[in-house]
């Protein structure tokens, strides 16, 4: 349920035994002292359980001195979990041979598929009724061609998973806490979606820039999903979180890459291209929005474009610099905000989609009305995470599913 398998309790636990039954049993006296009018015997009763208490909290930080000993895993599918508890039973209670060796077949089989899941097929994997849309006899046999991109829905941040056609993933952003609060969102929020999704690893992580609502998840991302690439736009040598997040790549063994506009590379024969930022000429001493990394996904005659927190003056630039698409799919730029998605970049880009990543009743009310106007002139459906929930895309190059958490699900037509 924590997504956490550790053997550090089993250690732990001849500490925290004596130690609670000490803490139940002093606190219990406490009360009955204080009832009877022994304030002195009550006030050190209460300091006994105290200190009982404070021994449980802090014995967990053995887990910080030995952190191999504790790992994260994805919650396991209910009925594995069954399986392995009923295969107890069946070991423990059979009297003959055989009925005992299948006890212990379903042991060992639910075991393994609790510890090594999600997996390819993995059957506890959220419905992908996006893909669903598309998967009429023509395609059914041909699966294997759909790009799927998933829009999470992390309140007041990005965190976008792109799954290829041959099985690689990026993860673009990270999400975190606006507010820089103490509520790990990737831990807690981006790393389960995605382990719900049938992803137990990723290949590339692009943090769009370093902002908590893109990066502050990015730590728990890198050691958990263990990426085999990050990306970074441009430098920040003073952001505390870009520090971290490097730190953590380098223990994970992750390689660090800078990309800039006009990079592209090709997986699982979908266009990868990098529309900003262009090569920096000056060492930034904060992150800023319009250094934001720009991604376009180009499969067949669909476009999809995730523009991070570009604004305004950065804008017709990157307009400029896409193809006409079929079909285009927009992140909207910086959630939305007042100073992005201006008339001229939502009229270039003609998006019969726009996703405005954002949270629902957030501090800054995004999208401001004049956004979501533009859009709507534009003719683009518009979706938001705060209402809809997150949005999964699903393509074969021609035709485009979609579905959203609220449960919507529709196509998308041509331009």
């Amino acid at each position: 349920h924590f997504s956490r398998v550790t053997l550090a309790g089993l250690l732990l636990n001849f500490a925290a035994i004596p130690l609670m039954t000490v803490t139940q049993m002093a606190g219990m006296a406490a009360v009955g002292l204080y009832a009877s009018g022994v304030a002195g015997a009550a006030a050190l009763a209460g300091w006994t359980a105290h200190l009982a208490a404070t021994g449980i909290v802090e014995s967990a930080r053995f887990a910080d001195w030995a952190p191999w000993l504790t790992w994260r895993l994805p919650p396991p599918w209910l009925p594995v979990v069954g399986a392995y508890y009923a295969g107890w039973l069946v070991w423990l209670a059979a009297g003959s041979h055989w009925p005992r060796r299948a006890g212990q077949g379903m042991v060992t089989l639910g075991a393994a598929m609790m510890l090594v899941a999600p997996f390819p097929g993995w059957p506890g994997a959220m419905a992908d009724d996006a893909c669903a849309l598309l998967a009429d006899k023509a395609k059914q046999a041909d699966g294997q061609r759909f790009l799927r991109v998933h829009l999470l829905d992390v309140d007041q941040a990005d965190a976008i998973l792109v799954r290829f056609p041959d099985g690689q993933t990026l993860l673009v952003d990270a999400a975190g806490d606006v507010l820089e609060g103490s509520f790990d969102v990737g831990a807690r929020v981006v790393v389960p979606a995605i382990w719900a999704l049938g992803v137990r690893s990723l290949n590339y992580l692009a943090i769009t820039h370093g902002d908590p609502d893109h990066a502050g998840g990015g730590v728990a991302v890198v050691r958990d999903l263990r990426p085999r690439e990050v990306w970074e736009g441009v430098p920040v040598p003073a952001s505390p979180i870009l520090a971290a997040l490097r730190a953590a790549a380098e223990e994970t063994d992750a390689a660090w890459r800078q990309v800039q506009a006009g990079d592209r590379l090709t997986i699982g024969g979908v266009g990868v291209r990098i529309l900003h930022p262009p090569a920096p000429d000056w060492e930034r001493p904060r992150v800023r929005n319009d250094d934001s990394i720009v991604i376009e996904l180009r499969h067949g005659g669909v476009s999809v474009v995730l523009p991070g927190d570009i604004g305004d003056e950065v804008e017709p630039a990157v307009a400029a610099a896409v193809d006409a698409a079929k079909i285009r799919i927009l992140k909207a730029p910086h959630h939305g905000s007042r100073t992005s998605s201006t008339e001229a970049f939502v009229q270039a880009m003609r998006p019969a989609l726009a996703v405005v990543s954002a949270g629902r009743r957030n501090l800054f009310g995004h999208p401001h009305p004049d956004v979501v106007a533009r859009y709507e002139r534009a003719g683009a459906e518009l979706l938001q995470t705060g209402h809809d929930g997150a949005v999964a895309l699903c393509t074969d190059g021609d035709r485009v599913g979609v579905s959203t958490a609220s449960g919507r699900r529709f196509m998308l037509p041509a331009s």
